[in-house]
């Protein structure tokens, strides 16, 4: 009796999925000479090479993260990791256009949610979001840390800069020195009283 042959595999193509992976391009040859294939997987934009023979035996369907990272999924700070990465290169993003469209990107090591964890820490509190040093820099452990929003306020690109008794600081901390709020600087700023308004200083 002869041996029943199963009907082969069909090929793979860039754009197939396969569980939580999506086929990119073609990988390097295995030593086996078994095809791989570069894909991405739904949780991040960082790739994995999987053979064709795992791809359609269902043995790899993720690069892993549902063991590694179970029960991170809801926390803050996957969200923040998410958020970063998605502002930084999805073009479909709202916030696209003031980070990615302006050059800005995620470093490498951070593509990645463990390395992202173990050099940012857990958010200190409900009221701190992650904040770049320099705003036009790239997202990195050099470059970012937790901050409040009045830290946020002060660290924009639109932040407004004065001269002060002698000295050029940031409108907000100005007025924090005189003891007024905010909006009474301001008012005083754009009637020419006490605050004179500069040029950002170019190594804030």
């Amino acid at each position: 009796m002869s041996k029943r042959i199963g009907r082969p595999p069909l090929p793979i193509k860039p754009g197939q999925r396969f569980g939580r992976l999506t086929v990119i391009k073609p990988g390097p040859p295995s030593k086996s000479r078994d095809r791989r294939w570069w894909c991405e997987c739904s949780c991040s934009f960082s790739c994995i090479l999987v053979s064709a023979s795992d791809l359609h035996s269902g043995n790899t369907t993720s690069c892993g993260c549902t063991k590694r990272f179970h029960g991170l999924y809801k926390t803050p700070e996957y969200r923040c990791w998410v958020n970063i990465r998605q502002r930084c290169y999805n073009a479909n993003d709202p916030c696209y256009p003031y980070y990615g469209g302006r050059g800005i990107r995620v470093c490498t090591r951070w593509l990645s949610l463990q390395p992202f964890l173990d050099d940012i820490g857990q958010r200190p509190s409900a009221r701190h979001s992650i904040e770049r040093r320099d705003v036009n820099g790239d997202y990195g452990p050099d470059n970012c840390f937790w901050a409040i929003p009045k830290q946020q306020m002060r660290n924009r690109r639109n932040t407004v800069w004065v001269a002060w008794q002698g000295e050029v600081m940031r409108l907000a901390e100005a007025a924090e020195f005189a003891g007024i709020d905010y909006d009474r600087a301001w008012s005083r700023m754009r009637r020419g009283k006490e605050f004179i308004r500069v040029e950002r200083p170019p190594d804030s």
